[in-house]
């Protein structure tokens, strides 16, 4: 199930001067049968602060797939 899902992100938050419109790629990296990689780019950010609270987002959001219990993921 390899491929690529490009798409646009702005933070949900309140607005702030710095925050912009950023282009996410989404890519998906077989590495065995039946397991795959999820792999994220995005950006360009206007300040590194900025970065920072959705690498945090990310994180919090994908970290919350890991806790889902195995039967629910089959």
């Amino acid at each position: 199930m390899p491929g690529r899902v490009p798409g646009a992100d702005r933070s949900p938050e309140d607005p702030d001067p710095e925050d912009r419109e950023t282009v996410v790629t989404r890519s998906l990296r077989e590495i065995d049968a039946g397991r795959c990689e999820l792999l994220l780019d995005q950006g360009d950010f206007a300040a590194e602060r900025r970065r920072d609270l959705h690498e945090e987002g990310w994180s919090q959001s994908l970290g919350k797939l890991v806790e889902l219990p195995a039967s629910r993921r089959d």
